[in-house]
């Protein structure tokens, strides 16, 4: 019996939420900092002053999504967000992956090996969506801020590790709105995932986040 894309979600792909999306036209190279974009002559501080009020105005997120991952594999789930601090990525079989985040850490739960392992939500650009209050700026830069028709795309880095990886947001703008994100890993690969139907600032119980690692039969010896 093969096994499929299971074990190809690494915990970077695996916080890759939302890109698959084709865009409709050409990006437009980003401006220094400071001069003016086109399309009202808003300058880059304008662009990302409205920006991080928008992304500040997101406290939930429920939504379906498929994710292609850097070698073209495809896998599906739910993902849930409640800002400050909780996500909820659940991969539907055959990929046997469970993410759940828990005060400053992620958990990354194998449901085949009945095994965890965890990281740092500060060692991981997806942490930044979840913090309680985004910041275009401090510890996470942004590299890039491109402009097309109906377009906005900021690419973000962390300041002390910008080779590390890249988290990329794709915006509309009438009105602005989160349509894609992707991660780009240390390695160059890329990780595109599209939502389905998402749902904005909507009630999300708590207990949806909560979750225990059943005791494996072996633990219990």
């Amino acid at each position: 019996m093969t096994r499929p894309a299971r074990r190809l979600v690494p915990i970077r792909a695996a916080l890759a939420l939302l890109a698959a999306i084709p865009f409709t036209a050409p990006m437009v190279s980003g401006a220094l900092p400071g001069t003016a974009l086109a399309q009202g002559m808003e300058t880059r501080a304008d662009i990302t002053a409205r920006i991080e009020r928008y992304l500040n105005s997101i406290t939930t997120l429920r939504a379906r999504f498929l994710q292609i991952s850097p070698a073209g594999d495809i896998a599906r789930g739910t993902v849930l967000m409640s800002r400050p601090g909780k996500m909820r990525i659940d991969y539907d079989p055959p990929v046997p992956v469970l993410i759940v985040t828990e005060g400053s850490w992620l958990m990354l739960y194998d449901k085949e090996l009945e095994a965890s392992s965890y990281t740092s939500l500060n060692d991981s650009l997806a942490g930044f969506l979840v913090r309680p209050r985004i910041q275009l700026g401090g510890d996470v830069m942004v590299r890039d801020l491109d402009r097309g028709k109906g377009v906005i795309r900021v690419t973000m880095v962390r300041r002390d590790a910008p080779e590390s990886g890249a988290l990329t947001l794709v915006f509309g703008e009438k009105p602005l709105s989160l349509r894609q994100w992707t991660i780009v890993d240390g390695r160059g690969g890329e990780t595109r995932v599209a939502l389905e139907n998402p749902q904005f600032n909507g009630k999300i119980d708590a207990k949806e986040f909560e979750f225990t690692p059943p005791e494996r039969e072996d633990d219990s010896e």
